[in-house]
């Protein structure tokens, strides 16, 4: 200012003054004022060591939650006008106490001592872990309560997207999600993964409401509401490849495929259809045939299978060694002509 001659007006240096008086005064407070601070400072210190001795909880402070604590028992004294800066406040804490440190995050200052840090990160670690789990558990919760109050039996045919209505949908988002992401850039593709129905189809079939006590039988027993496709597919048509009863059960355990004797019981199913078909056609013809379409000719080649009793028991007809095994091979010609 003096270099360059400038000059305060009157009314702006007297301002100046006073404010800097007020400045010192606040620095410098009055005897009363300075007792009620020191007070006020003492049990602010109090404050923190009782909470450091409790054992069962690790402290972590913020400051400013401290600043407010210190201004309001400060206004209790009466003093109105002067409160403490919250950066002057730590300052003084860490000066009088041995091992606090202070830690920023964001906007806020957290004030801990040295040898809590590492109790308050495993503390953080084992409650992020312990909210983890409760989500993964409300997840379960949710699905599965769709999955049993979801049922589309099988019928005999496999529709053409009957993959798809077999499972609920909250079932295969979540199956989605975990193969594919939960972004909704990567859900929003048309073409609907298989592996993610594939998945999703077993994870229906294998639920159960209840685990079994009995622990001697590691099988699961499934439930025909809960069957989905694949594992009736892959059954049949494993069992139509090989004929093999340890091969189809195997796959059973693994819990792909359903059980040998279901897949009898259903192939007894669909037999005893077709010949009910027979039956109310008065006609034997393959059971794809349909009225009103021009057919030139069709052809099947079907296998009758008898069972003979043997001293009152039935017999098994897989093991033709100890049964009698009547196969007739009937081959016919059907020509329609209009």
């Amino acid at each position: 200012m003096i270099a360059i001659e400038a000059k305060y007006h009157l009314k702006c240096l007297a301002s100046l003054y006073r404010r800097a008086d007020k400045k010192k005064l606040q620095e410098y407070p009055s005897h009363e004022n300075s007792v009620a601070h020191s007070i006020v400072f003492a049990e602010l210190l109090s404050y923190i060591e009782e909470v450091h001795l409790d054992q069962s909880v690790v402290p972590v402070f913020k400051l400013a939650n401290l600043a407010n604590l210190y201004n309001c028992r400060i206004k209790q004294f009466g003093i109105e006008e002067q409160t403490i800066h919250s950066s002057r406040l730590k300052d003084r804490l860490i000066a009088h106490i041995p091992g606090l440190e202070a830690h920023k995050k964001g906007r806020d200052i957290l004030l801990a001592f040295d040898s809590d840090i590492g109790q308050a990160l495993y503390d953080a670690t084992e409650s992020r872990n312990i909210t983890d789990a409760i989500c993964i558990a409300r997840a379960a919760t949710i699905v599965r309560k769709q999955v049993f109050a979801y049922n589309a039996p099988f019928t005999g045919t496999f529709a053409p997207h009957c993959q798809q209505t077999s499972v609920p949908p909250a079932l295969l988002s979540l199956v989605r999600m975990l193969l594919e992401g939960p972004s909704i850039k990567d859900q929003t593709a048309t073409l609907l993964n298989q592996a993610a129905l594939s998945i999703a189809q077993l994870i229906k079939f294998n639920s159960i409401k209840h685990k079994r006590q009995d622990l001697s039988s590691p099988n699961v027993r499934h439930s025909k509401n809960q069957e989905t496709p694949l594992p009736i597919y892959i059954g049949m048509m494993v069992h139509a490849q090989t004929r093999k009863k340890g091969i189809v059960d195997k796959l059973f355990e693994l819990g792909i495929s359903i059980s040998y004797d279901r897949v009898l019981h259903l192939s007894a199913g669909l037999a005893n259809a077709v010949c009910e078909h027979f039956m109310e056609a008065k006609v034997v013809c393959p059971p794809q045939m349909h009225g009103g379409v021009f057919t030139t000719s069709a052809l099947d080649n079907i296998t009758i299978l008898h069972q003979q009793l043997h001293q009152g028991h039935s017999m098994a007809h897989e093991s033709p060694s100890s049964s009698i095994l009547i196969r007739m091979r009937m081959l016919w010609l059907l020509v329609l002509f209009l």
